[in-house]
């Protein structure tokens, strides 16, 4: 199991891409949270208020994910994390059995 991390400008966005991943079968589900990020873009120190989905899926459909998140995402250069996951056994199955 992975975990992918994605910082969208807000909540549509996420949803959007989101939906268009949960569709295509390759994710079996996504958390998404309110945020205030800081971070630096062109020399410049920023803040804004930002949504983080936390998608969840296999290795599999890890580069479909990546390809599908820079295709329709709103950011020049979107921040995407992976993270290897170890899941509950039951959980597993029932991911294994929702995604393609």
């Amino acid at each position: 199991m992975i975990s992918i991390y994605v910082t969208f400008p807000e909540k549509k966005s996420a949803r959007r891409i989101i939906e268009k991943l949960l569709s295509k079968g390759l994710i079996a589900c996504a958390n998404v949270y309110k945020a205030e990020s800081h971070y630096i873009w062109k020399n410049k120190v920023e803040q804004q208020k930002e949504c983080i989905a936390f998608l969840k899926s296999n290795n599999k459909h890890w580069k479909k994910i990546k390809k599908n998140i820079l295709k329709n995402h709103p950011y020049e250069t979107p921040c995407i994390l992976k993270f290897k996951a170890d899941a509950e056994a039951n959980f597993q199955e029932w991911l294994n059995h929702n995604i393609s």
